[in-house]
């Protein structure tokens, strides 16, 4: 398997090594595992995490890539906030949230910080598409700004940097009704 037949039979900027496995039936996992490795020691390759790659010519978004490590998140928090204007600061890593354990995974793109949420609060993202035609779940500025406050354990609003200008009050209401009784009262 060579660089130029896997970029033959991949269209997207990423792919698993389970894509290839199935691509590339004459292989033997040995010599797929080996010749990965040896695209990525040649930088031809990015090792995203265990089995997921990236072509290293190809740019990617960090939201497409914060979808790809953990597909069972969304991006939320400081970055969605960030993304829609309402919280000034940007932040140092892509952050989301998940219902399964919450972690932490550094790759070449970056850092990538995976929130804990609980199961019936997993939900309130939009699934968009990005100028290279690549999906990503984001939450909506409504429920990013919701699940920040829950998440980070907010208290007061009194001398936050968050602007509520473009916000909707109606949907910030309805999508608040599950959160807790002090998440809803930060709010009001």
């Amino acid at each position: 398997m060579k660089l130029t037949s896997l970029r033959r039979k991949i269209t997207t900027p990423y792919f698993t090594r389970t894509q290839i496995t199935k691509l590339f039936l004459q292989e033997s996992a040995s010599s797929i595992n080996m010749q990965l490795k040896r695209l990525v020691d040649r930088n031809e390759l990015v090792r995203l995490k265990r089995g997921l790659f990236i072509f290293s010519q190809e740019s990617i978004d960090e939201f497409v890539v914060a979808n790809l490590v953990y597909p069972q998140s969304y991006v939320s928090l400081e970055s969605a906030l960030n993304t829609f204007g309402v919280l000034p600061d940007i932040p140092a890593q892509v952050t989301s949230v998940t219902p399964l354990t919450p972690n932490t995974f550094t790759t070449p793109l970056g850092e990538f910080l995976y929130s804990k949420i609980d199961s019936r609060l997993y939900f309130g993202f939009q699934v968009t598409v990005n100028t290279d035609g690549l999906p990503i779940r984001i939450a909506t500025p409504e429920k990013a700004l919701l699940d920040y406050l829950y998440i980070r354990k907010i208290q007061t609003l009194e001398e936050s940097r968050l602007d509520f200008t473009q916000l909707d009050r109606a949907t910030l209401t309805h999508l608040s009704q599950p959160f807790p009784n002090w998440v809803k009262k930060l709010i009001l």
